[in-house]
């Protein structure tokens, strides 16, 4: 029994939700009373200080979700243009929207529109979003236009609503 950490549950608790670790990285319940007693031998404040930590890091900073990466497009104007993010997997988990986040803009009140595309077939797209100096750090999410599967690439492609501006920030297919 010494051999395991305790990596959930309350202290006291006889049953379900007591869960454990061992050296060799199995998970398991301590349903019975052996285990239980070792359990309640458990110094938690290791455990918990361990577990406080997790949460706040995942509960701190913008929201992220499975898939996310960064952009950086610029258009309009003149010169290069660099308007497609990098392609992403989309993750298969039934959602069927697209997540946008611009962070930072090259100029002030000036805003580009975005929107989602499948890699592999270009008529599933989503509508597009606007993103602003103004609403900086705020996730915008849209709807695709036929059912997005998972599994498959997509990438966002972005258009300047006015001057040639740079923008980076997050996305999520």
């Amino acid at each position: 029994m010494d051999s395991k950490s305790v990596i959930g549950g309350q202290s006291g608790h006889k049953g379900k939700g007591v869960w454990y670790i061992d050296n060799a990285g199995n998970t398991g319940n301590c349903n019975t009373i052996k285990e239980n007693k070792y359990y309640e031998k458990t110094n938690c404040k290791e455990n918990n200080g361990a577990l406080l930590a997790a949460v706040s890091l995942a509960t701190t900073g913008t929201t992220a979700f499975a898939g996310t990466i960064p952009f950086n497009v610029t258009v309009g104007g003149s010169g290069t243009q660099d308007p497609l993010s990098k392609r992403e997997i989309k993750t298969a988990d039934g959602d069927n929207y697209a997540y946008f986040t611009g962070h930072t803009f090259s100029k002030p009140n000036v805003g580009i529109y975005v929107k989602s595309c499948q890699r592999e077939n270009s008529n599933i797209y989503t509508s597009e979003a606007y993103l602003s100096s103004s609403n900086a750090g705020v996730t915008q999410k849209r709807l695709y236009n036929k059912t997005a599967e998972g599994g498959l690439y997509y990438y966002m492609k972005a258009r300047a609503a006015t001057d040639r501006i740079t923008v980076s920030g997050n996305y999520c297919p």
